[in-house]
């Protein structure tokens, strides 16, 4: 089974420009794994608000095991 998700948010520039940065990701669960894709996420913004992929990573994990229950480890 293949489970398949999309969301799109934006950030409210990025102390350096005033329009919104958009975030796109789609979240695929197949075959037990977990992927999430951030295609289509607006390029590196001139501001401090970029993450390299290890930061992104980790964001993502952390997301994923808050909304987990306690004894999934």
């Amino acid at each position: 089974m293949t489970v398949n998700a999309t969301a799109t948010d934006y950030l409210e520039g990025d102390g350096v420009v005033d329009y919104d940065l958009e975030i796109r990701v789609r979240v695929t669960i197949k075959d037990g794994i977990f992927y999430a894709d951030f295609a289509g996420t607006r390029g590196a913004a001139p501001g401090n608000v970029n993450c390299p992929l290890a930061v992104t990573r980790s964001a993502v994990l952390f997301v994923v095991r808050t909304l987990l229950p306690d004894d999934v480890r």
